[in-house]
């Protein structure tokens, strides 16, 4: 019985795609991105990935919804080496502010 979250061939292919298709993704896809991959083992280590995941959720910007920021924020956290990542991180802060504002 094989785990599908277990099947490093189907998950590196997924994680391939999203990091070609991550500039031309929604904030949305991205927070799904982010969310998903964050609960696969294998791929919180795949730091490409996470650096490209990154680059797009910042150039969204202040963008964000307060879902998908949450969301990001959340899925981020948990993958150690995004942690350095510090224009991400000021970037999902000043997200954050901007939602508070908008309210």
């Amino acid at each position: 019985d094989v785990s599908l979250l277990e099947f490093r061939g189907v998950w590196g292919k997924v994680a391939d795609a999203a990091m070609a298709m991550a500039d031309q993704m929604t904030a949305r896809d991205l927070a799904s991105c982010v969310s998903a991959f964050s609960k696969v083992r294998y791929l919180v280590e795949y730091r490409i990935l996470w650096k490209a995941l990154a680059r797009a959720v910042t150039a969204q910007g202040e963008e964000l919804n307060p879902i998908d920021l949450a969301t990001c924020v959340n899925g981020f956290s948990k993958v150690e080496h995004v942690w350095e990542e510090k224009r991400l991180w000021k970037t999902l802060a000043k997200a954050a502010v901007s939602a508070v504002h908008q309210r």
